[in-house]
């Protein structure tokens, strides 16, 4: 089966090919390619997140066809004096539905999503707190956040999605 995924994260692969792999039992390749969000380095707020995720759809869909297509797109929002990390799912399926969720929101530090939002979303969240010792990995800030890895979160959030497809 064939899976081409609007990112070449190794995060993002990763939890697509486990996510596929757990839920249709069969050989999968997913492919990864380059697609721009068209949205800020660290989108700010749920409306840019879903754009980005569209943005990164509606490219691959210029390329590629009688495949599952995945675009995830990550980003910060704040709600009730806190900021949190989340991520927008989005799977085009075989019949051309498209499905999406709200991975698990993850609580990042105040100060530093605040800057993030300060200046406009040119510096993501995690690049601050890397400058600043708090984590080591730009990419899964957290797994030294929460002991849970960004790839797990997005695996869990692609496993769900994909039950959805399956019952259709």
């Amino acid at each position: 089966m064939k899976v081409y995924l609007a990112s070449k994260s190794k995060i993002k692969v990763n939890a697509c090919h486990q996510a596929f792999t757990s839920c249709f039992k069969k050989e999968i390749y997913v492919y990864p390619v380059t697609v721009s969000s068209l949205v800020s380095e660290q989108p700010l707020g749920k409306f840019e997140i879903i754009e980005g995720a569209k943005n990164r759809l509606n490219g691959l869909l210029d390329y590629y066809n009688d495949s599952y297509f995945v675009s995830i797109e990550n980003g910060i929002f704040y709600e009730d004096g806190r900021f949190f990390d989340i991520a927008y799912v989005l799977v085009k399926s075989l019949n051309g539905e498209e499905f999406y969720i709200w991975s698990e929101a993850i609580e990042f530090p105040f100060e530093y999503a605040k800057r993030a939002y300060i200046l406009g979303g040119i510096k993501t969240a995690g690049e601050m707190m890397i400058e600043e010792g708090i984590i080591k990995n730009h990419n899964d800030p957290h797994k030294e956040l929460i002991g849970i890895s960004r790839e797990v979160i997005l695996k869990n959030a692609l496993i769900k999605i994909l039950k959805t497809i399956k019952k259709t």
